[in-house]
Order: structure tokens, then sequence, then C-alpha cells
């Protein structure tokens, strides 16, 4: 489970106070197989690891960056949330959130 900080801008005043949307989330792995990720836990979205033409064998694991659409609802932090609900190996170097910040 990883859940990112509160988002804020560098340079910028605060955020904080304003209401933030994250439509969608990179994730940048190293050896990875699936995942999800979401605003909330009620919002997760699978990441799949698998293709309907690898003949479902065991995926071989991913380097490189995943892109997911999460739900695009006005939160109050702005934060994303990452589950590894699977024994699977997930390595995470990078989480990078699309942010639209509002009033």
């Amino acid at each position: 489970y990883i859940e990112t900080l509160p988002v804020n801008f560098s340079g910028q005043t605060t955020v904080r106070h304003r209401s933030t949307a994250i439509p969608k989330v990179a994730v940048l792995v190293t050896e990875s197989r699936v995942a999800s990720a979401g605003t909330t836990v009620g919002t997760l979205y699978d990441i799949e690891g698998r293709d309907v033409l690898d003949g479902y064998a065991t995926p071989e694991p991913y380097t490189g960056l995943w892109e997911i659409d999460v739900a695009n609802t006005w939160e109050d932090t702005g934060q994303v949330q990452i589950w590894q609900r699977v024994p699977a190996p997930l390595t995470v170097l990078a989480v990078l959130p699309e942010v639209r910040g509002g009033q």
C-alpha cells in the first residue's frame, strides 16, 4: 500500500485550501506485474499486467511507465493510492499524478 502526500506546488502559494482533481496518474515501475491505483480505496482501477495476446501465461515483469485514468472527482487532498492486492512483485520508482486545481 502506497499513499502519496497531499498535492502542493513548489514555488507557489499553497493549494491545500482548494479542491483538486486527479484524472490520470502515471506510475514508473521496475520489474513489476500488477497493481491498482486511484484517489481513494473505493475508486481503485487495476493496472493490468497481462494482455489477451499473451495466451494467459504468466506475464513477464514490466519495467516502464504505467498510465491509468482514475476517478476524476474533486477531493480536498489530491492524494493517490497504489495497492498491491496479489502476491506479485511491485517496485514503484515514481508516482506522477495529473493535477487540476480548483478554487
